[in-house]
């Protein structure tokens, strides 16, 4: 009996230390978990459980002293993939497939896409191979009929977890090249990037909207009281004391008086009110087509760069 004893007591003493030890480990686990990195975590469980996307504001519109309009924002949309969501679907897909439709693999889609888009498949594809990513851009401002060409494909497809048709703004000048070094352009994310466009971008720009929708563990949007949606706040529009007639005359002339005196580096004309200081035109040459900041629209100066791109021994008096 005593040797019994002796024997449960040390097996009582090894259980509990090995409890002890144990549950140790696990609650210290638990404290790192739940309050050392309770941060770091609890973001992760939004990232999963959440699907986040901003809505583009519309910018503000650019009028000159009558009323006319300078620059406008029209309605476009951008392809989003997010190759997570997309290697779920075709995870879903290997497991139960569906004879009434392909196999959604990268080759397939971007065959597809890149006809829609008109963009290299084989860029596309490595696109998709970004599982770790949520967000790559495909296209960005297409027009209506290009979208509605994407939102049939995902229906067809089965794809509304994987890529998205989000509306955007497109900048549009109407009148082209007038007035193209004071108004300026946007670069490719919407923002001011010259002139008006970049001095004024806080005023112009407005503030992004969000969408916020619950999802499954396969990334599956669902029905919820948590899902919620942030209207985008429009810009403001600037009104210019710029006179659209008068900047037309003001180039015109400042066009004439480059070709008639053979001026090679171009010039400048200001037309102001000298009461008040206001600017009634501000023309600048050489100039540039608003619509397509990035082309060169004199073509001396085309052939030029051209032949430098092409011999960099060619310097710029040649």
């Amino acid at each position: 009996r005593r040797a019994n004893r002796v024997i449960l007591r040390r097996t009582l003493c090894l259980a509990a230390l090995f409890g002890i030890g144990t549950f140790s480990m696990l609650i210290w686990k638990l404290w790192q978990i739940q309050i050392v990195n309770q941060d770091f975590y609890e973001t992760k469980a939004i990232e999963q459980q959440t699907s986040d996307l901003a809505v583009s504001a519309k910018r503000g519109t650019i009028y000159d002293s009558q009323g006319q309009i300078l620059a406008i924002s029209a309605t476009a949309y951008n392809v989003i993939l997010s190759p997570r969501d997309l290697a779920r679907v075709q995870a879903e897909y290997e497991e139960r497939p569906d004879s009434d439709r392909p196999a959604p693999t990268n080759e397939y889609l971007a065959a597809g896409l890149s006809e829609l888009l008109g963009t290299d498949s084989e860029t596309l594809i490595k696109r998709m191979e970004r599982d770790y990513s949520a967000y790559e851009v495909l296209a960005s401002r297409v027009e209506e009929e290009t979208a509605a060409k994407v939102r049939q494909f995902v229906l067809d497809n089965h794809l509304s977890n994987g890529l998205y048709v989000l509306p955007d703004a497109k900048r549009h000048y109407p009148y082209s090249s007038l007035a193209a070094q004071v108004i300026g352009f946007v670069n490719n994310e919407n923002q001011g990037a010259y002139g008006i466009e970049a001095a004024r971008e806080r005023e112009l720009a407005g503030q992004r909207g969000r969408v916020i929708t619950a999802r499954t563990g396969s990334g599956t949007e669902m029905l919820s009281s948590y899902e919620n949606y942030v209207d985008a706040v429009e810009g403001y529009n600037l009104h210019l004391t710029l006179d659209a007639t008068i900047q037309y005359y003001a180039e015109r002339v400042l066009e004439d008086g480059i070709a008639r005196f053979e001026v090679r580096n171009g010039g400048f004309c200001v037309v102001m009110d000298p009461n008040t200081g206001a600017v009634y035109a501000l023309a600048s040459s050489p100039d540039y087509d608003l619509n397509n900041p990035r082309t060169i629209s004199d073509e001396a100066r085309a052939k030029q760069l051209e032949a430098m791109k092409n011999n960099p021994a060619v310097t710029e008096e040649e």
